[in-house]
């Protein structure tokens, strides 16, 4: 694609309309999420809390979720809802 700036023809890059995931080190494989593991819970809060994974995102997507911060707080959910309920049996 191009754009004209007055008598100028300047180049302009088009993005892709996928958005490519940012690249994960090949030997940290993703882990299925588990709201039952601490260092799974501190992952998500740090991401809630700053927007970003610390080295890319440590998580499977798994259907029929459409984004993985939406899967944790889905799973979070009902494991606390879940402990809450027990708790008050």
């Amino acid at each position: 694609m191009f754009n004209f700036l007055g008598n100028q023809m300047t180049a302009v890059s088009v993005m892709p309309s996928l958005v490519i995931a940012k690249y994960v080190d090949a030997r940290q494989p993703r882990v299925t999420f588990d709201p039952t593991a601490v260092e799974h819970r501190a992952a998500y809060q740090k991401f809630s809390k700053t927007g970003k994974w610390s080295s890319g995102c440590p998580f499977k997507l798994e259907w029929p979720f459409v984004s993985v911060p939406a899967l944790c707080q889905a799973r979070l959910l009902d494991y606390y809802l879940t402990r809450d309920i027990e708790l008050h049996k």
